[in-house]
Protein backbone atom coordinates (compact mmCIF):
# COMPACT_ATOMS: atom_id res chain seq x y z
CA UNK A 1 0.00 0.00 0.00
CA UNK A 2 2.80 2.54 1.09
CA UNK A 3 4.60 2.26 -2.28
CA UNK A 4 1.34 2.49 -4.62
CA UNK A 5 1.04 5.73 -2.37
CA UNK A 6 3.83 7.04 -2.42
CA UNK A 7 4.58 5.65 -6.68
CA UNK A 8 0.84 7.73 -7.07
CA UNK A 9 2.37 10.96 -5.28
CA UNK A 10 5.14 11.00 -7.70
CA UNK A 11 7.81 10.17 -4.62
CA UNK A 12 10.29 8.28 -6.09
CA UNK A 13 12.69 8.15 -3.08
CA UNK A 14 10.41 6.80 -0.91
CA UNK A 15 9.05 4.43 -3.64
CA UNK A 16 12.42 3.04 -3.58
CA UNK A 17 11.95 2.28 0.02
CA UNK A 18 9.04 0.76 -0.49
CA UNK A 19 10.91 -1.72 -2.75
CA UNK A 20 13.59 -2.20 -0.58
CA UNK A 21 11.19 -3.32 2.10
CA UNK A 22 9.33 -5.55 -0.29
CA UNK A 23 12.45 -7.19 -1.46
CA UNK A 24 13.97 -7.96 3.02
CA UNK A 25 9.96 -9.20 3.03
CA UNK A 26 10.59 -11.81 0.46
CA UNK A 27 14.09 -12.70 1.44
CA UNK A 28 13.41 -13.01 4.91
CA UNK A 29 10.21 -13.50 5.75
CA UNK A 30 8.95 -17.38 5.91
CA UNK A 31 6.66 -17.23 3.27
CA UNK A 32 5.34 -19.92 1.42
CA UNK A 33 5.87 -20.47 -2.42
CA UNK A 34 1.88 -19.10 -3.67
CA UNK A 35 2.82 -15.98 -1.47
CA UNK A 36 6.47 -15.47 -2.42
CA UNK A 37 5.62 -15.78 -6.18
CA UNK A 38 2.65 -13.17 -5.97
CA UNK A 39 5.55 -10.98 -4.21
CA UNK A 40 7.78 -11.35 -6.73
CA UNK A 41 5.28 -10.07 -9.45
CA UNK A 42 4.05 -7.17 -7.13
CA UNK A 43 7.64 -5.99 -7.61
CA UNK A 44 7.76 -6.85 -11.29
CA UNK A 45 4.61 -4.69 -11.62
CA UNK A 46 5.96 -1.79 -9.53
CA UNK A 47 8.98 -1.99 -12.19
CA UNK A 48 6.90 -1.69 -15.25
CA UNK A 49 4.58 1.65 -13.07
CA UNK A 50 7.56 3.07 -12.43
CA UNK A 51 8.62 2.35 -16.11
CA UNK A 52 5.70 4.26 -17.22
CA UNK A 53 5.98 6.89 -14.62
CA UNK A 54 9.12 7.67 -16.50
CA UNK A 55 7.98 7.69 -19.93
CA UNK A 56 5.21 10.51 -19.31
CA UNK A 57 7.23 12.87 -16.90
CA UNK A 58 8.92 15.96 -18.47
CA UNK A 59 12.48 16.33 -19.38
CA UNK A 60 13.28 18.98 -16.75
CA UNK A 61 12.20 15.90 -13.96
CA UNK A 62 14.34 13.20 -15.87
CA UNK A 63 17.54 15.67 -15.77
CA UNK A 64 17.37 15.22 -12.05
CA UNK A 65 17.23 11.34 -12.10
CA UNK A 66 20.71 11.19 -13.60
CA UNK A 67 22.37 8.89 -10.52
CA UNK A 68 19.32 6.88 -10.17
CA UNK A 69 19.92 3.73 -13.15
CA UNK A 70 22.64 2.03 -10.70
CA UNK A 71 19.70 2.25 -8.03
CA UNK A 72 17.44 0.57 -10.64
CA UNK A 73 19.46 -2.21 -11.24
CA UNK A 74 20.45 -3.29 -7.47
CA UNK A 75 16.67 -3.07 -6.87
CA UNK A 76 15.44 -5.23 -9.81
CA UNK A 77 13.99 -2.25 -11.36
CA UNK A 78 15.41 -3.36 -15.06
CA UNK A 79 12.30 -2.11 -16.91
CA UNK A 80 12.02 1.41 -15.46
CA UNK A 81 16.08 1.61 -15.60
CA UNK A 82 15.94 0.73 -19.30
CA UNK A 83 13.18 3.61 -20.02
CA UNK A 84 15.22 6.03 -17.73
CA UNK A 85 18.51 5.15 -19.76
CA UNK A 86 16.95 5.95 -22.57
CA UNK A 87 15.06 9.23 -21.30
CA UNK A 88 18.04 10.27 -20.84
CA UNK A 89 20.16 9.48 -23.98
CA UNK A 90 22.01 6.24 -23.36
CA UNK A 91 20.66 4.60 -25.66
CA UNK A 92 24.43 2.75 -26.49
CA UNK A 93 24.49 1.81 -23.03
CA UNK A 94 21.27 -0.40 -22.76
CA UNK A 95 22.60 -2.10 -26.33
CA UNK A 96 25.88 -2.90 -24.67
CA UNK A 97 24.97 -4.31 -21.86
CA UNK A 98 22.43 -6.54 -23.02
CA UNK A 99 19.00 -4.47 -21.82
CA UNK A 100 17.95 -4.27 -25.50
CA UNK A 101 19.34 -7.81 -27.75
CA UNK A 102 21.90 -6.84 -30.33
CA UNK A 103 20.15 -5.78 -33.62
CA UNK A 104 17.33 -4.51 -32.45
CA UNK A 105 16.34 -1.67 -34.51
CA UNK A 106 16.05 1.86 -32.97
CA UNK A 107 12.33 2.87 -34.66
CA UNK A 108 11.74 -1.05 -32.84
CA UNK A 109 13.01 0.67 -29.71
CA UNK A 110 10.77 4.06 -30.12
CA UNK A 111 7.83 2.04 -30.82
CA UNK A 112 7.93 -0.26 -27.52
CA UNK A 113 8.58 3.09 -26.20
CA UNK A 114 5.75 4.66 -26.98
CA UNK A 115 3.61 1.62 -26.23
CA UNK A 116 4.20 2.34 -22.46
CA UNK A 117 3.53 5.61 -22.64
CA UNK A 118 0.27 4.53 -24.27
CA UNK A 119 -0.57 2.32 -20.99
CA UNK A 120 -3.36 3.12 -18.92
CA UNK A 121 -0.95 3.23 -16.00
CA UNK A 122 0.68 6.18 -17.54
CA UNK A 123 -2.24 8.23 -17.75
CA UNK A 124 -3.33 7.92 -14.35
CA UNK A 125 0.34 8.69 -12.97
CA UNK A 126 1.37 12.08 -11.96
CA UNK A 127 3.10 13.80 -14.73
CA UNK A 128 5.89 15.56 -12.55
CA UNK A 129 8.11 13.31 -9.89
CA UNK A 130 8.83 14.93 -6.19
CA UNK A 131 12.40 14.83 -5.08
CA UNK A 132 14.63 16.92 -2.98
CA UNK A 133 17.96 18.40 -4.08
CA UNK A 134 19.74 20.61 -4.09
CA UNK A 135 18.20 22.37 -7.43
CA UNK A 136 14.69 21.93 -6.06
CA UNK A 137 12.88 24.28 -8.26
CA UNK A 138 9.45 23.18 -7.47
CA UNK A 139 6.43 20.71 -6.41
CA UNK A 140 3.70 20.85 -8.90
CA UNK A 141 0.31 19.07 -8.43
CA UNK A 142 -3.60 19.20 -9.91
CA UNK A 143 -6.28 19.52 -7.65
CA UNK A 144 -9.49 20.97 -8.86
CA UNK A 145 -8.08 21.05 -12.12
CA UNK A 146 -6.09 23.63 -10.70
CA UNK A 147 -2.40 23.37 -11.79
CA UNK A 148 0.06 24.30 -8.12
CA UNK A 149 3.00 25.09 -8.16
CA UNK A 150 4.88 25.75 -5.08
CA UNK A 151 8.46 27.24 -4.92
CA UNK A 152 10.44 27.28 -1.89
CA UNK A 153 13.83 27.12 -1.25
CA UNK A 154 15.99 23.73 -2.38
CA UNK A 155 16.98 22.92 1.32
CA UNK A 156 15.50 20.09 3.85
CA UNK A 157 13.31 22.87 5.44
CA UNK A 158 12.33 24.42 2.35
CA UNK A 159 10.97 21.41 1.06
CA UNK A 160 9.11 20.13 4.12
CA UNK A 161 7.14 23.39 3.70
CA UNK A 162 6.60 22.78 0.29
CA UNK A 163 4.80 19.11 0.79
CA UNK A 164 3.22 20.67 3.99
CA UNK A 165 1.47 23.36 2.03
CA UNK A 166 0.59 21.07 -1.10
CA UNK A 167 -1.17 18.27 1.43
CA UNK A 168 -2.83 20.57 3.22
CA UNK A 169 -4.58 22.20 -0.32
CA UNK A 170 -5.08 18.08 -1.21
CA UNK A 171 -6.65 17.56 1.99
CA UNK A 172 -9.04 20.50 2.53
CA UNK A 173 -9.77 20.64 -1.63
CA UNK A 174 -10.65 16.59 -1.69
CA UNK A 175 -13.86 17.35 -0.88
CA UNK A 176 -15.14 19.56 -3.40
CA UNK A 177 -14.02 17.74 -6.53
CA UNK A 178 -17.78 16.36 -6.94
CA UNK A 179 -19.32 19.54 -5.38
CA UNK A 180 -21.58 22.48 -7.17
CA UNK A 181 -18.06 24.35 -6.82
CA UNK A 182 -15.65 25.06 -9.48
CA UNK A 183 -12.40 26.54 -10.08
CA UNK A 184 -12.12 29.41 -12.37
CA UNK A 185 -8.08 30.05 -12.50
CA UNK A 186 -5.85 27.30 -14.72
CA UNK A 187 -2.81 27.60 -12.23
CA UNK A 188 -2.12 29.01 -9.04
CA UNK A 189 2.23 29.50 -8.09
CA UNK A 190 2.69 29.72 -4.39
CA UNK A 191 6.38 31.18 -3.11
CA UNK A 192 7.31 30.47 0.10
CA UNK A 193 9.86 32.36 1.56
CA UNK A 194 11.40 32.17 4.88
CA UNK A 195 12.67 36.03 6.99
CA UNK A 196 14.53 36.43 9.84
CA UNK A 197 12.50 39.35 10.24
CA UNK A 198 9.54 38.02 10.34
CA UNK A 199 7.58 37.69 13.19
CA UNK A 200 4.72 35.68 12.01
CA UNK A 201 3.16 34.30 8.71
CA UNK A 202 2.07 36.69 5.70
CA UNK A 203 0.10 35.67 2.49
CA UNK A 204 0.10 38.33 -0.31
CA UNK A 205 -2.05 38.02 -3.28
CA UNK A 206 -1.18 39.14 -6.83
CA UNK A 207 -4.10 38.91 -9.40
CA UNK A 208 -2.04 39.53 -12.56
CA UNK A 209 -0.79 35.71 -13.75
CA UNK A 210 -1.96 34.03 -10.37
CA UNK A 211 0.14 33.75 -7.36
CA UNK A 212 0.32 33.91 -3.97
CA UNK A 213 3.62 34.96 -1.77
CA UNK A 214 3.92 33.07 1.55
CA UNK A 215 6.36 34.81 4.17
CA UNK A 216 7.27 32.45 7.01
CA UNK A 217 9.79 33.08 10.09
CA UNK A 218 12.82 31.04 9.61
CA UNK A 219 12.45 29.82 12.82
CA UNK A 220 9.64 27.75 11.82
CA UNK A 221 10.50 24.04 11.30
CA UNK A 222 7.38 21.91 10.49
CA UNK A 223 9.40 18.66 11.80
CA UNK A 224 9.17 20.51 14.85
CA UNK A 225 6.00 20.06 17.45
CA UNK A 226 6.34 23.17 18.72
CA UNK A 227 5.21 25.12 16.15
CA UNK A 228 2.62 23.12 14.52
CA UNK A 229 -0.19 25.36 16.08
CA UNK A 230 0.89 28.75 14.38
CA UNK A 231 1.43 26.97 10.90
CA UNK A 232 -2.27 25.70 11.17
CA UNK A 233 -3.51 28.86 11.66
CA UNK A 234 -1.74 30.22 8.98
CA UNK A 235 -2.28 27.14 6.75
CA UNK A 236 -6.26 27.84 7.80
CA UNK A 237 -5.25 31.48 6.20
CA UNK A 238 -3.91 30.15 2.90
CA UNK A 239 -7.14 27.86 2.20
CA UNK A 240 -9.06 30.71 2.90
CA UNK A 241 -7.45 32.29 0.13
CA UNK A 242 -7.64 30.16 -2.32
CA UNK A 243 -11.04 29.48 -1.53
CA UNK A 244 -11.72 32.99 -2.15
CA UNK A 245 -9.33 33.82 -5.50
CA UNK A 246 -9.49 30.02 -6.96
CA UNK A 247 -12.87 28.61 -6.50
CA UNK A 248 -16.24 29.76 -7.37
CA UNK A 249 -19.10 28.35 -5.03
CA UNK A 250 -22.48 29.06 -6.32
CA UNK A 251 -24.80 27.29 -3.41
CA UNK A 252 -21.80 28.65 -0.96
CA UNK A 253 -23.68 28.21 2.04
CA UNK A 254 -24.44 24.46 0.94
CA UNK A 255 -20.89 23.99 0.22
CA UNK A 256 -19.71 25.89 3.27
CA UNK A 257 -21.40 23.85 5.55
CA UNK A 258 -20.35 20.58 4.08
CA UNK A 259 -16.83 21.23 3.93
CA UNK A 260 -16.36 22.97 7.39
CA UNK A 261 -19.23 21.44 9.04
CA UNK A 262 -20.09 18.08 8.50
CA UNK A 263 -16.59 17.26 6.45
CA UNK A 264 -14.21 19.10 9.26
CA UNK A 265 -12.04 20.08 6.07
CA UNK A 266 -9.82 22.26 8.19
CA UNK A 267 -9.55 19.68 10.99
CA UNK A 268 -8.03 17.13 8.55
CA UNK A 269 -6.17 19.26 6.73
CA UNK A 270 -4.25 19.85 9.30
CA UNK A 271 -3.69 16.50 10.69
CA UNK A 272 -2.99 14.89 7.47
CA UNK A 273 -0.19 17.39 6.32
CA UNK A 274 2.50 16.68 8.43
CA UNK A 275 4.39 14.44 6.04
CA UNK A 276 7.55 15.19 7.46
CA UNK A 277 6.78 12.91 10.56
CA UNK A 278 5.03 10.50 9.15
CA UNK A 279 8.03 9.70 7.30
CA UNK A 280 10.57 9.73 10.01
CA UNK A 281 8.60 7.71 12.21
CA UNK A 282 8.13 4.82 9.11
CA UNK A 283 11.72 5.38 7.58
CA UNK A 284 13.91 6.87 10.39
CA UNK A 285 13.77 10.44 8.51
CA UNK A 286 11.48 12.94 7.64
CA UNK A 287 13.11 13.72 3.61
CA UNK A 288 14.04 10.93 1.46
CA UNK A 289 16.91 11.43 -0.78
CA UNK A 290 18.60 10.53 -3.97
CA UNK A 291 21.81 10.94 -1.60
CA UNK A 292 20.52 8.47 0.82
CA UNK A 293 21.39 5.38 -1.84
CA UNK A 294 24.92 6.46 -2.42
CA UNK A 295 26.66 3.23 -1.82
CA UNK A 296 24.91 1.90 -4.57
CA UNK A 297 25.82 4.65 -7.21
CA UNK A 298 28.63 3.70 -9.28
CA UNK A 299 28.30 6.23 -12.40
CA UNK A 300 26.16 9.34 -13.29
CA UNK A 301 24.33 9.41 -16.77
CA UNK A 302 24.58 12.79 -17.42
CA UNK A 303 21.21 14.16 -19.65
CA UNK A 304 22.27 13.89 -23.48
CA UNK A 305 21.17 17.20 -25.93
CA UNK A 306 20.52 14.75 -27.98
CA UNK A 307 17.74 12.57 -25.53
CA UNK A 308 14.70 11.40 -27.06
CA UNK A 309 10.96 12.52 -26.53
CA UNK A 310 8.66 9.78 -26.04
CA UNK A 311 5.39 10.21 -28.03
CA UNK A 312 2.46 8.13 -26.57
CA UNK A 313 0.98 5.49 -29.02
CA UNK A 314 -2.68 5.25 -29.85
CA UNK A 315 -3.51 1.59 -28.96
CA UNK A 316 -6.30 -0.43 -31.18
CA UNK A 317 -9.21 -1.13 -29.02
CA UNK A 318 -10.05 -4.66 -28.08
CA UNK A 319 -13.19 -6.54 -28.35
CA UNK A 320 -14.44 -6.59 -24.71
CA UNK A 321 -12.60 -2.86 -23.93
CA UNK A 322 -14.54 -0.58 -21.58
CA UNK A 323 -15.39 2.79 -23.26
CA UNK A 324 -14.10 5.44 -21.10
CA UNK A 325 -16.96 7.25 -18.96
CA UNK A 326 -17.41 10.60 -20.71
CA UNK A 327 -20.40 11.76 -18.86
CA UNK A 328 -20.99 14.29 -16.05
CA UNK A 329 -20.82 11.30 -13.46
CA UNK A 330 -18.45 11.42 -10.22
CA UNK A 331 -14.91 12.28 -11.18
CA UNK A 332 -12.69 9.83 -9.21
CA UNK A 333 -9.18 11.82 -9.32
CA UNK A 334 -8.14 15.43 -9.26
CA UNK A 335 -6.33 14.51 -12.44
CA UNK A 336 -9.61 13.79 -14.24
CA UNK A 337 -10.52 17.99 -14.12
CA UNK A 338 -8.58 20.44 -15.84
CA UNK A 339 -9.36 24.32 -16.25
CA UNK A 340 -8.89 25.97 -19.39
CA UNK A 341 -9.52 29.52 -19.48
CA UNK A 342 -7.69 32.84 -20.77
CA UNK A 343 -10.16 34.82 -18.30
CA UNK A 344 -8.74 36.39 -15.10
CA UNK A 345 -11.48 36.07 -12.93
CA UNK A 346 -9.61 38.64 -10.59
CA UNK A 347 -9.07 41.29 -13.40
CA UNK A 348 -12.18 41.11 -14.96
CA UNK A 349 -13.85 41.62 -11.67
CA UNK A 350 -12.20 44.88 -11.67
CA UNK A 351 -11.68 45.68 -15.22
CA UNK A 352 -15.14 46.49 -15.67
CA UNK A 353 -15.82 45.75 -19.57
CA UNK A 354 -18.76 47.88 -21.22
CA UNK A 355 -19.13 46.54 -24.63
CA UNK A 356 -17.14 46.22 -28.33
CA UNK A 357 -16.19 48.88 -30.60
CA UNK A 358 -14.68 48.47 -34.60
CA UNK A 359 -12.34 50.43 -36.06
CA UNK A 360 -11.43 50.66 -39.73
CA UNK A 361 -8.03 51.68 -40.34
CA UNK A 362 -7.04 51.33 -44.51
CA UNK A 363 -8.12 49.21 -47.19
CA UNK A 364 -4.47 47.49 -46.29
CA UNK A 365 -4.98 47.20 -42.53
CA UNK A 366 -5.98 45.08 -40.42
CA UNK A 367 -9.35 46.28 -38.69
CA UNK A 368 -9.43 46.86 -34.95
CA UNK A 369 -11.88 45.08 -32.62
CA UNK A 370 -11.59 46.85 -29.34
CA UNK A 371 -12.70 45.27 -26.10
CA UNK A 372 -14.27 48.52 -23.78
CA UNK A 373 -13.15 48.45 -20.29
CA UNK A 374 -13.36 51.64 -17.43
CA UNK A 375 -10.26 50.35 -15.63
CA UNK A 376 -7.36 51.54 -17.87
CA UNK A 377 -4.68 49.68 -15.65
CA UNK A 378 -6.33 46.63 -15.46
CA UNK A 379 -7.49 46.30 -19.05
CA UNK A 380 -3.87 46.61 -19.44
CA UNK A 381 -2.91 43.75 -17.21
CA UNK A 382 -5.32 41.61 -19.02
CA UNK A 383 -3.63 42.20 -22.29
CA UNK A 384 -0.28 42.28 -20.82
CA UNK A 385 -1.22 38.52 -18.71
CA UNK A 386 -2.40 37.33 -22.74
CA UNK A 387 0.71 38.56 -24.81
CA UNK A 388 3.03 37.28 -22.12
CA UNK A 389 0.99 33.96 -22.68
CA UNK A 390 -0.01 34.02 -26.21
CA UNK A 391 2.65 36.76 -27.74
CA UNK A 392 1.45 39.52 -29.79
CA UNK A 393 0.54 37.41 -32.39
CA UNK A 394 -2.35 34.58 -31.63
CA UNK A 395 -1.42 32.19 -34.08
CA UNK A 396 -3.59 29.08 -32.67
CA UNK A 397 -6.39 31.81 -32.15
CA UNK A 398 -6.47 30.28 -28.79
CA UNK A 399 -8.73 33.37 -27.29
CA UNK A 400 -12.14 33.02 -28.97
CA UNK A 401 -14.18 35.73 -29.71
CA UNK A 402 -17.63 34.78 -30.41
CA UNK A 403 -20.99 37.21 -31.75
CA UNK A 404 -24.28 35.66 -31.15
CA UNK A 405 -27.19 37.52 -33.07
CA UNK A 406 -31.00 37.76 -32.57
CA UNK A 407 -30.55 36.55 -29.55
CA UNK A 408 -34.32 38.92 -29.01
CA UNK A 409 -37.16 39.76 -31.09
CA UNK A 410 -38.45 42.72 -30.08
CA UNK A 411 -34.44 44.34 -30.37
CA UNK A 412 -33.10 42.16 -33.53
CA UNK A 413 -30.43 43.95 -33.97
CA UNK A 414 -29.38 43.35 -30.20
CA UNK A 415 -25.82 40.38 -29.57
CA UNK A 416 -24.09 39.04 -27.54
CA UNK A 417 -20.28 38.83 -27.12
CA UNK A 418 -18.42 36.07 -25.76
CA UNK A 419 -14.77 35.61 -24.83
CA UNK A 420 -13.65 32.12 -24.06
CA UNK A 421 -10.87 29.44 -24.39
CA UNK A 422 -10.54 28.26 -27.84
CA UNK A 423 -11.59 24.37 -27.42
CA UNK A 424 -8.83 23.07 -29.72
CA UNK A 425 -6.27 24.66 -27.54
CA UNK A 426 -7.14 21.83 -24.79
CA UNK A 427 -7.96 19.00 -27.11
CA UNK A 428 -4.30 16.84 -26.20
CA UNK A 429 -4.92 17.11 -22.48
CA UNK A 430 -6.07 13.48 -21.01
CA UNK A 431 -8.57 15.30 -18.58
CA UNK A 432 -12.28 13.57 -18.53
CA UNK A 433 -13.87 16.93 -17.63
CA UNK A 434 -13.16 20.41 -18.34
CA UNK A 435 -13.67 23.54 -16.90
CA UNK A 436 -13.91 26.77 -19.45
CA UNK A 437 -14.30 30.14 -17.90
CA UNK A 438 -16.14 33.02 -20.72
CA UNK A 439 -17.07 36.56 -20.14
CA UNK A 440 -20.01 37.76 -22.23
CA UNK A 441 -21.52 41.02 -22.68
CA UNK A 442 -24.99 42.14 -24.67
CA UNK A 443 -24.84 45.05 -27.23
CA UNK A 444 -27.37 46.52 -26.82
CA UNK A 445 -27.29 48.48 -30.21
CA UNK A 446 -29.67 49.73 -32.99
CA UNK A 447 -28.30 48.73 -36.15
CA UNK A 448 -25.22 46.25 -37.60
CA UNK A 449 -23.69 49.00 -39.43
CA UNK A 450 -20.68 48.83 -37.87
CA UNK A 451 -20.20 45.15 -37.21
CA UNK A 452 -20.80 44.45 -41.01
CA UNK A 453 -18.28 47.04 -41.70
CA UNK A 454 -15.90 45.13 -39.34
CA UNK A 455 -17.11 41.49 -41.15
CA UNK A 456 -16.14 43.05 -44.84
CA UNK A 457 -12.52 44.19 -43.56
CA UNK A 458 -11.70 40.77 -41.29
CA UNK A 459 -12.98 38.67 -44.73
CA UNK A 460 -10.92 40.74 -47.04
CA UNK A 461 -8.06 40.13 -45.04
CA UNK A 462 -8.13 37.61 -42.97
CA UNK A 463 -7.21 38.75 -39.73
CA UNK A 464 -7.88 41.75 -37.45
CA UNK A 465 -6.22 43.28 -34.20
CA UNK A 466 -7.72 42.67 -30.87
CA UNK A 467 -6.86 45.57 -28.08
CA UNK A 468 -8.17 47.56 -25.08
CA UNK A 469 -10.23 50.82 -25.01
CA UNK A 470 -11.10 53.01 -22.42
CA UNK A 471 -13.86 54.31 -21.86
CA UNK A 472 -14.57 56.72 -18.93
CA UNK A 473 -18.29 57.97 -19.90
CA UNK A 474 -17.12 61.26 -21.32
CA UNK A 475 -16.01 61.62 -25.52
CA UNK A 476 -14.67 58.54 -27.28
CA UNK A 477 -13.27 55.25 -26.15
CA UNK A 478 -9.36 55.59 -26.43
CA UNK A 479 -7.33 52.83 -27.86
CA UNK A 480 -4.50 51.40 -26.29
CA UNK A 481 -2.68 50.09 -29.67
CA UNK A 482 0.27 49.15 -27.80
CA UNK A 483 -1.52 46.28 -26.40
CA UNK A 484 -3.00 45.11 -29.81
CA UNK A 485 -2.63 41.22 -30.49
CA UNK A 486 -2.82 39.89 -34.10
CA UNK A 487 -5.83 37.35 -34.41
CA UNK A 488 -7.80 35.27 -37.16
CA UNK A 489 -9.92 33.76 -35.67
CA UNK A 490 -14.01 35.06 -35.26
CA UNK A 491 -17.09 33.57 -35.09
CA UNK A 492 -20.05 35.36 -35.49
CA UNK A 493 -23.49 33.40 -35.17
CA UNK A 494 -27.37 33.54 -35.39
CA UNK A 495 -28.92 32.17 -32.36
CA UNK A 496 -30.93 30.16 -33.24
CA UNK A 497 -28.03 27.47 -35.09
CA UNK A 498 -26.67 26.96 -31.73
CA UNK A 499 -27.63 23.75 -29.95
CA UNK A 500 -25.97 21.36 -27.61
CA UNK A 501 -22.80 20.68 -27.33
CA UNK A 502 -21.64 23.83 -29.20
CA UNK A 503 -18.79 25.74 -28.15
CA UNK A 504 -21.11 28.56 -27.76
CA UNK A 505 -23.92 27.14 -25.89
CA UNK A 506 -23.42 29.31 -22.76
CA UNK A 507 -23.69 32.37 -24.59
CA UNK A 508 -28.03 32.15 -24.98
CA UNK A 509 -29.73 31.52 -22.11
CA UNK A 510 -33.51 30.86 -20.97
CA UNK A 511 -33.93 34.60 -20.85
CA UNK A 512 -33.38 35.07 -24.78
CA UNK A 513 -36.28 35.21 -26.69
CA UNK A 514 -34.66 34.19 -30.24
CA UNK A 515 -35.51 34.84 -33.12
CA UNK A 516 -36.25 32.21 -35.44
CA UNK A 517 -36.32 31.85 -39.55
CA UNK A 518 -39.60 31.01 -40.91
CA UNK A 519 -39.78 27.78 -41.81
CA UNK A 520 -37.17 26.42 -39.58
CA UNK A 521 -39.17 23.15 -38.02
CA UNK A 522 -36.53 21.90 -35.30
CA UNK A 523 -33.84 24.28 -34.88
CA UNK A 524 -31.17 23.46 -32.91
CA UNK A 525 -31.98 26.03 -30.19
CA UNK A 526 -34.87 24.12 -29.04
CA UNK A 527 -32.71 21.06 -28.10
CA UNK A 528 -30.45 23.75 -26.36
CA UNK A 529 -32.85 25.80 -24.55
CA UNK A 530 -34.55 22.12 -23.68
CA UNK A 531 -31.38 21.13 -21.56
CA UNK A 532 -31.02 24.87 -20.25
CA UNK A 533 -34.55 23.70 -18.26
CA UNK A 534 -33.69 20.70 -17.44
CA UNK A 535 -30.39 22.30 -15.44
CA UNK A 536 -32.36 24.55 -14.04
CA UNK A 537 -34.95 21.71 -12.98
CA UNK A 538 -32.00 19.64 -11.54
CA UNK A 539 -30.47 22.68 -9.14
CA UNK A 540 -33.73 23.16 -7.49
Amino acid sequence: MFTMIVLQLGHVADFLSGIQFLHAANNVLPLDDASRERLSKKIIEFDHLLSCLFSVVSSDDITRLTELPDILEALRLFTARMVLLYRLGHLDKLKSDGSIPEGTEDSNIQDMMSMIAAQPASRDLPKHIVLMSNDLPKIETRIMGINFQVVTKGNRNGFLLAETHISFLEAFLSTLLNSEAFAHREGLQIEIMQSSSATEAVIEFSTTGGKLTVTLPDSWNPSEVDNHAKLNEHLVKLGTYVLANCIILPAHEKVLEQLLGIERAFERATLFCRTGMLRSRALGNDVGQISDWQHLIEKTYAFQNDAPDIKPRKLSEQPGDEKPDIGLGELNSHRDLAVSSVINQSLWDKAGWQGMMYGYVGPAQPPLLGLIFSSAETAKSIFEEWQDRFGRDDVNDEIRISIVKGIDRKNPYYYRACISRDMNAIANDEARRFVSIARMTTMTVSDHKNLELFQRAFVTLGCYFLLPAIFNGKGKPQLLREWAILKRGLHVREAWQIGCHDPDSMVVTLKDDVIIPDGEGSPPIHELLAWHQEMKSRRR
